[in-house]
């Protein structure tokens, strides 16, 4: 599953061959490269190091490298093309990574100071985070509005209306996102003023955050506001924002041409495409060459003829196995997994896991009860091929319970006790209910990770013992399956 993906700049100057020998010097594999090289360099011909074997391909400009753990199975994608580079990191496990873990490239490039480099009105190469004066705030109206873009993603920080200063810590924040995100926030509340008049739209509301809330945005509609001011402690809240800034990049459209298995497999059409009209050409040359040698015994152009017709007998081969393999790049583009005897099915949702796995867990969940209502029906569906298929589905994916893990906790914590304390409602923050601002002192008002679309209401002081368990019984209907 796809784990990361970094949109960054390169400093000027910095080229694609920089990069692939950093990187490779860094994993063991230097030499080898240098060796690949000088041998011609042929598309996707890996390179084996100790742990790591890289591969290269590159097609209308674009440089673009694999980096892939031997033993995991685990890899990771490289593409340059100009001043942006775009890494890409694949597991096998389905644990999600954390907001501190990064790619193996990444780490290692940023490492050596080859990223980022500087990229519009950030004038530090994000060395520390860009505080927004007059004229910079400016300048930042048309990013704010869509009208532009930044190839790499942006998180404006408000300024709190209590101190008149971002919530968290902004050089932290960006000490952390540096080659990932660009961090800025407005120098006085004056400038934050002018910004807000300045991005108003038709409706008279403003694009810029209010009150210590964060804007992230990745490109034209790929964008959010995190409300950072709704939690007790906004910077435990950062890692959930900087998993949701995570998640926009890793499905945003732009740069999707530039991954490893993209590039390879233009590079091997473009590769076809020439065999082809190699092909044509020879053939022309054979059908002129036999209308001669009806006419005349010369010798020289038997011989030709030979040659021409063994050449040609060598480009058909030369075809048929760069076929084999633009069809074989076809399919891990599209996501064929033959492993295991296994294959991927890719769905599409534009909802966000409200907790890990949550959605794959649901549609296994749904899958499992058609099944079943199925089998009462016609115990011998399975012979079916509808059956077949959702027996297979369910043979070979398990769930991952994160959401039984999370609804327990949740259970355990209501029913314990009728009055919750104050360590009952950390217990629930941790487990990522939300306290929503404007409790009218009968209830508490929470949210999941922060969904307005789901709140959940609990009595202070709840009037029996069934209160509580009624409550539970709500939230299981509410959020997860049943």
């Amino acid at each position: 599953m796809k784990q990361e993906r970094i949109v960054s700049i390169l400093p000027f100057g910095i080229t694609a061959e920089r990069i692939a020998a950093v990187v490779a010097e860094n994993i063991g594999a230097g030499k080898k490269l240098r060796a690949w090289k000088e041998q011609g360099g042929q598309d996707g011909i890996p390179i084996n190091g100790p742990q790591y074997s890289i591969s290269m391909a590159s097609s209308d400009g674009i440089y673009a490298m694999r980096i892939a753990d031997r033993k995991t199975g685990d890899n990771e994608s490289l593409a340059i093309k100009d001043d942006i580079i775009v890494m890409e990191a694949h597991t096998r496990s389905r644990r999600l990574w954390l907001p501190s873990e990064h790619s193996l490239a990444f780490r290692i490039l940023r490492k050596e100071c080859l990223i980022p480099g500087a990229e519009s009105i950030f004038r530090f190469k994000d060395a520390r985070p860009t505080v927004l004066d007059e004229d910079l705030a400016f300048q930042m109206v048309p990013y704010i509005n869509g009208a532009k873009d930044t190839a790499m993603p942006i998180v404006l920080l408000s300024l709190s209306m209590a101190s008149g200063k971002p919530l968290v810590d902004a050089g932290k924040l960006q000490s952390d996102l540096r080659g990932i995100a660009h961090v800025m926030y407005p120098e006085t509340e004056d400038v934050a003023s002018y910004i807000r008049d300045a991005t108003k739209g038709e409706n008279g509301r403003s694009r810029m955050p209010y009150n210590g809330a964060a804007l992230l945005f990745v490109s034209g509609k790929n964008r959010r506001i995190f409300s950072l001011n709704t939690f007790c402690d906004p910077e435990a809240a950062v890692p959930a924002m900087l998993a949701e800034l995570r998640s926009r990049v890793n499905t945003d459209e732009r740069y999707r041409h530039m991954s490893y298995d993209r590039v390879l497999a233009k590079a091997v059409s473009a590769e076809n495409r020439e065999l082809k009209s190699e092909k044509a050409q020879m053939s022309d040359a054979i059908d002129e060459l036999r209308s001669r040698i009806k006419t005349t015994d010369d010798e020289e152009l038997e011989r030709l003829f030979d040659r021409l017709t063994d050449e040609l007998e060598e480009t058909k081969k030369r075809r048929a196995e760069a076929e084999a393999e633009a069809a074989r790049w076809k399919s891990l583009a599209q996501g064929a997994n033959k492993e295991n005897g296994l294959r991927d099915i890719t769905i599409h949702t534009d909802e966000e896991d409200l907790y890990p796995s949550e959605i794959r867990d649901a549609v296994l969940f749904v899958l499992k009860s058609h099944l079943e209502s199925l089998k009462a029906g016609e115990p011998e569906i399975e012979k079916d091929r509808i059956g077949a298929v959702l027996a297979s589905i369910m043979r070979s994916n398990k769930p991952e319970g994160a959401g039984d893990e999370l609804f327990n906790g949740i259970k355990n914590t209501l029913i314990a006790e009728r009055a919750l304390s104050e360590s009952d409602i950390s217990k629930l923050r941790k487990l990522g209910l939300v306290e929503k601002p404007g409790s009218d002192g009968k209830h508490y008002k929470f949210l999941l990770n922060g969904d307005e679309r789901y709140g959940i209401s609990l009595s202070v002081t709840p009037s029996d013992r069934y209160s509580r368990r009624n409550e539970v019984q709500r939230i299981k209907n509410l959020l997860f399956p049943r």
